[in-house]
């Protein structure tokens, strides 16, 4: 309904960052994927994932609305709400590449807004028609820095890890009868006295 498509969204917009054009040669066309990396030869990478978080609720009190008619025909539908952290973990066969990696990535989460070399992934994600996501570009938790002996194609290497991430609040509307999306118009957020984010 919403899962697999947030995670697409946040992996096609750092792919679409790291391309054939990033700044850093040795980081372009890098591997990123929502699947975990299993051979040598995807390495360095980040491995995207989305870790929903709080209870989904609708988007209003009762509120039903409707599809745009085609045919004379409207699709009853409701917006609804969903937050979790969107987390970005930098693998690498060496500390050093891994630090590299990670500083990039934190380079494209907090510098979006300002550097034009890092802003695809920010306007990727704020112009998704489907799905809005307002990303708290704010605060990036650092976590899970490791080194770890053994890999998934069976050798004593060491695989050295970190993991930004970042809150996420958004909304997605769903046809009932069709199972897909209903293009979203705009939608604006505001940060609250309680620094919660509640949209407008």
């Amino acid at each position: 309904m919403y899962l697999a498509e947030i995670t697409t969204l946040l992996t096609t917009a750092l792919q679409e960052t790291f391309d054939n054009d990033y700044p850093v040669p040795e980081f372009r066309n890098l591997n990123i994927s929502p699947e975990y990396p299993m051979k040598r030869e995807q390495y360095p990478a980040i491995w995207v994932d989305f870790e929903p978080a709080g209870t989904l609720h609708s988007g209003g009190i009762g509120q039903i609305l409707w599809t745009p008619p085609i045919d004379g025909l409207s699709s009853p539908y409701k917006i609804w709400m969903f937050q979790g952290h969107a987390s970005y973990t930098a693998v690498a066969l060496s500390s050093l590449e891994r630090d590299r990696l990670f500083d990039e990535l934190v380079k494209t989460l907090a510098f979006g807004g300002l550097d034009p070399a890092h802003s695809v992934y920010r306007k990727t994600i704020e112009s998704n028609d489907l799905i809005a996501t307002n990303i708290d570009f704010d605060n990036i938790n650092q976590s899970n820095r490791s080194a770890t002996s053994g890999t998934p194609w069976g050798t004593d290497d060491i695989l050295y890890e970190i993991t930004a991430d970042v809150q996420c609040i958004g909304e997605f509307k769903s046809d009932p009868a069709t199972a897909e999306f209903v293009i979203l118009e705009s939608v604006d957020f505001i940060p609250t006295i309680d620094n919660d984010i509640r949209p407008v």
